[in-house]
């Protein structure tokens, strides 16, 4: 578990890294307001996608291993405990996406401002980082949900 997180940040900073790049780009190789655009939405989609995963991997293995708690007859405080640590964690993971589509908006906006692209770009900038914030949201909303029933029904009534 731990490899994996460790890659998928290395692969989240490579991402912004490559975008920050090709933003950086010297004058005689500078992209397009167009390609500045394309890859900041692109940027926003791929981190949606691993966001969204993340949530619903966390909060699957959440509740399994609530399930296995309560299996295990651990005390409800042990298990509320646990259901807090992991809500926690999914919001921090949600919080985290939506900060890094928030910084490639951010960064794309300047440059295409930069560039004195034509607004429509920028707004489409702008929708799809409003989209991957919402999407990222509805699955943080799920994934807690999901925890929180879990532990209600692990400690069951009262």
């Amino acid at each position: 578990m731990i490899g994996s997180a460790v890659s998928t940040r290395s692969w989240m900073r490579i991402g912004v890294g490559l975008v920050a790049a090709m933003f950086a780009a010297p004058a005689l190789a500078q992209p397009t307001a167009q390609q500045v655009a394309e890859a900041a939405v692109q940027r926003v989609h791929e981190i949606t996608e691993n966001t969204t995963a993340h949530l619903r991997t966390g909060a699957a293995r959440a509740v399994e291993r609530i399930e296995e708690l309560a299996a295990n007859q651990a005390p409800d405080p042990v298990i509320i405990r646990f259901g807090r640590r992991a809500i926690e964690a999914l919001q921090s993971t949600a919080d985290d996406g939506r900060g890094r589509i928030a910084e490639t908006v951010q960064h794309a906006v300047m440059i295409l401002r930069r560039l004195q692209a034509d607004p429509q770009l920028i707004e489409a900038v702008l929708r799809a980082g409003h989209a991957g914030r919402e999407r990222i949201g509805q699955a943080q909303q799920h994934a807690v949900g999901a925890v929180r029933h879990a532990v209600e029904e692990a400690i069951g009534p009262g």
